[in-house]
């Protein structure tokens, strides 16, 4: 047994490489799991706006689904914002005015956005 690892190794890192050989590699990738969905009788915002510094393009989305991962409201569109809080403010401002023009409440809000955060607990001047 020794004699065969031996050769084993011998053969693995003295032997010549040989670069015109190819390996076959199969790769899945696995999507992350949904997020949870709101507690029973309760909706979910979910909030996204994206901001360009190069062209100053920027855009918003949000969906609010209920407790069972209905799809209930969604928006998008273009906008115009100086910076990427202004854009997730207004992606927020418009979710919470559909959670009231649709009565869709008790809502739990759910942002990707740390800085977006950041500005509603220490609010500076944009």
């Amino acid at each position: 047994m020794v004699i065969s690892n031996t050769f084993e190794f011998i053969h693995h890192t003295l032997a010549p490489s040989n670069p015109e050989t190819s390996i076959s590699i199969n790769i899945k990738w696995f999507p992350p799991p949904p997020p949870p969905p709101p507690p029973p009788d309760h909706f979910k915002l979910n909030t996204h706006g994206s901001f360009s510094n190069i062209s100053c393009g920027s855009g918003i989305g949000e969906v609010i689904k209920d407790d069972q991962r209905n799809w209930r409201v969604g928006y998008y569109k273009r906008s115009h914002s100086h910076n990427h809080i202004m854009e997730k403010l207004e992606a927020l401002s418009t979710g919470l005015q559909f959670s009231i023009t649709y009565n869709l409440k008790p809502l739990e809000v759910e942002s990707d956005s740390i800085d977006l955060l950041r500005y509603l607990e220490e609010p500076v001047s944009l």
